[in-house]
């Protein structure tokens, strides 16, 4: 047994081997720490496990890991074989970094992506894979190297427990799946004005906020000194249920604002909510 990563097995990650097998005496070829045999225990940061996508991502301790002597003589793309059953060729087609149920929406991020044409959302009540139905699409940046945000509001759903995937395809219609997260949602019949997201935040955050019943909404944005910096809505008509807003962080004259803290005021006939919204630039 030599030059494979062994993590997190159910019974410790080296079980019923020789008591050389495991034991850190040396590193490898990337400054890891290794035994006698080449042998690693790092998390191997592959793309997907949940999805069953195992390829590696670029911050992988598999890559240039595996034996250097190349033994199934493999095509490789660094200076010896990866660790594992695919190669890093460079390029993860859509590296999913975060999904996950904020309460009131589902929320996730990408670090990079590559031919991304979007993401299917489905939903299901039991979680069971043929259960899932797609309910909604959100479109995906194409390629992109730097980190993306994306969320979605399930605005078809009663108060209960229900699961989630993410269906991503490319645009040559390859697709895989997320892992699956779990959503409760409270009966409605409250106020809320949730977390923005994400924050801190660059370019842009959403707002979310929950109305009980037909209400008129104001929202406006205040820098530490309580000076008025944006108005993003004033006396707007809302039915009852979930609805989001967005801030690109730029005042009322459209002006970029720097960075810090600000706080959005959320006004409505029935309810006030004040939320913090960081900035950096």
């Amino acid at each position: 047994m030599s030059y494979n990563d062994v993590w997190q097995n159910s019974q410790g990650d080296f079980w019923g081997c020789p008591d050389s097998v495991g034991v850190k005496v040396t590193v490898n070829s990337r400054g890891d720490s290794a035994d006698v045999f080449y042998n690693i225990q790092v998390a191997p940061a592959l793309a997907n496990e949940d999805g069953l996508d195992f390829t590696p991502t670029s911050s992988s301790h598999l890559i240039d890991a595996g034996d250097p002597t190349n033994p199934g003589e493999i095509q490789v793309s660094g200076d010896a074989p990866d660790i594992g059953a695919i190669e890093y060729s460079g390029t993860v087609p859509v590296e999913l970094a975060t999904f996950q149920f904020d309460g009131s929406k589902l929320v996730w991020s990408t670090a990079t992506e590559k031919n991304n044409l979007g993401f299917e959302v489905q939903r299901s009540v039991t979680g069971v894979s043929e259960d899932f139905q797609t309910i909604g699409f959100v479109k995906g940046q194409g390629t992109k190297t730097s980190p993306t945000f994306y969320s979605f509001i399930d605005s078809k759903v009663r108060s209960g427990k229900y699961y989630y995937r993410l269906k991503q395809i490319d645009f040559n219609g390859e697709f895989r799946y997320s892992w699956t997260v779990e959503a409760l949602y409270h009966q409605a019949g409250n106020y809320r004005l949730y977390k923005n997201y994400p924050n801190p935040f660059n370019s842009s955050t959403i707002i979310t906020f929950e109305l009980a019943q037909e209400d008129i909404v104001s929202y406006i944005i205040y820098d530490l000194n309580g000076r008025e910096v944006r108005r993003l809505m004033i006396q707007k008509n809302f039915s009852p249920g979930t609805h989001q807003i967005g801030w690109n962080g730029r005042n009322n004259k459209g002006e970029q604002l720097p960075s810090g803290t600000y706080f959005g005021q959320l006004r409505t006939r029935h309810f006030v909510k004040t939320n913090k919204l960081l900035l950096v630039k």
